[in-house]
């Protein structure tokens, strides 16, 4: 196979290797050479003995393009193996590949700065015949994480400094009862997720963490994770119309993110700054889920399936404070949550009301009733001139969320 390797890329135009057996080793080549492809037959793959990667692209430094595999070929790696794939400074790739097993503390499929990838149908599931075993004694080669998306590390001149992956895509993955999180994305700008699904997994079904940007989550299927199903760190990250069965969650300190559509028994955004949160079912099974949001985060259209199977559509979670106005100098109350609140006015019948927005005071004209003050505007209420700016009697205001 290194011969195999060697020549290949040595090639002015690259050929098309085809794997069409497994090939068992303990060193595996680099098969990195711009318009090099491999392509898997049947059952064909292969068997790592040794302690490196199993199917490698790596220009370490520099780049390579228009490479990959396809026909998903089977990687069996042992306990003390690398990762099952390992690519590092690759753009348009596309990768196709089926890992029954890899190193403990490794991830199924590393990917290492690379910009617009895609990978396709990947599977790395302990439920395709188990993890490998090479004898029944042996420990299983369980996957720490399925698929893991990074930055490299790049050494120029003596230099050192750091190149995140731009626009991966990750189709139809089936990542299953990993050891830690199904699919980990970290140091990377504008990610896909689509459909497929991420369970089963000893962490998270998918986390996307601070160092993220423009994450997007499609139609997942995601459930019996043991953390989060899926949790949103960074900024401007987005889930549309995904499926959970336990905690969909914006972290404390993201910032920008949304989740729109999709079902999920319980959603927590708090500690999260900007978030949106539009046309989602929350409680989807109708057994106690909680929906605990950031008093920034917007809601639209949320929908709670009720115990009788019913739904029950709301904005913000209902919630009621009543405040009472001081008795003194002018009362101002700026709405600083994401939704608007509509604010019931009692005994305001000598009191002018205004709203400010921007910082400039308008009247309404309007002294007792109900009025709407929309987020980052505010409410101000000023006692009769003839009592000298102060109330008879103070009137009430009681806030509402809507």
């Amino acid at each position: 196979m290194a011969a195999a390797a060697a020549w290949a890329t040595s090639q002015t135009y690259p050929p098309v290797v085809v794997i069409d057996r497994v090939f068992k080793a303990s060193d595996f080549p680099n098969w990195k050479k711009p318009g090099l492809w491999l392509a898997a037959r049947g059952d064909a793959g292969f068997i790592n003995t040794g302690t490196g990667p199993t199917l490698i692209f790596d220009a370490v430094n520099s780049y390579t393009w228009d490479q990959g595999v396809v026909g998903r070929p089977k990687l069996w790696g042992g306990v003390l193996s690398g990762n099952g794939v390992f690519t590092r400074g690759l753009q348009n790739p596309w990768i196709e590949v089926d890992v029954r097993g890899c190193g403990l503390d490794k991830a199924a499929i590393r990917i290492e700065f690379c910009v617009v990838g895609f990978i396709i149908n990947p599977v790395v599931s302990g439920n395709e015949g188990g993890w490998y075993q090479p004898t029944p004694q042996d420990t299983p080669a369980r996957p720490m994480r399925g698929i893991e998306i990074d930055r490299r590390d790049v050494f120029v001149n003596g230099v050192t400094s750091q190149e995140d992956c731009g626009h991966v895509f990750i189709l139809n993955p089936k990542i299953e009862h990993v050891s830690e999180d199904g699919i980990h994305i970290d140091h990377a700008i504008g990610t896909i997720v689509a459909y497929g699904t991420s369970e089963g997994n000893a962490g998270r079904g998918v986390r996307s963490t601070v160092n993220s940007n423009g994450t997007l989550l499609v139609a997942l299927g995601l459930e019996v994770n043991n953390g989060d199903d899926f949790t949103l760190e960074g900024r401007d990250c987005r889930a549309i119309d995904c499926l959970s069965d336990s905690v969909a969650r914006v972290a404390p300190g993201a910032k920008g993110c949304s989740i729109d559509g999709g079902a999920f028994k319980d959603v927590f955004t708090t500690g999260s700054q900007g978030t949106y949160l539009h046309g989602l079912i929350y409680d989807r099974f109708g057994n106690g889920g909680v929906l605990q949001i950031d008093p920034t985060t917007r809601c639209m259209s949320l929908r709670r399936r009720m115990p009788d199977d019913s739904i029950r559509w709301h904005n913000a979670p209902p919630s009621q404070t009543v405040l009472t106005v001081p008795a003194g100098a002018p009362y101002w109350w700026q709405n600083s949550t994401g939704n608007t609140m509509r604010v019931s006015i009692l005994n305001g019948d000598q009191a002018w009301v205004g709203i400010a927005v921007g910082g400039v005071a308008q009247g309404t004209g309007q002294l007792t009733g109900t009025l709407s003050i929309e987020p980052g505007e505010a409410l101000f209420i000023v006692g009769p001139t003839a009592l000298g700016g102060a109330f008879a009697a103070p009137p009430s205001l009681i806030f509402r969320a809507s």
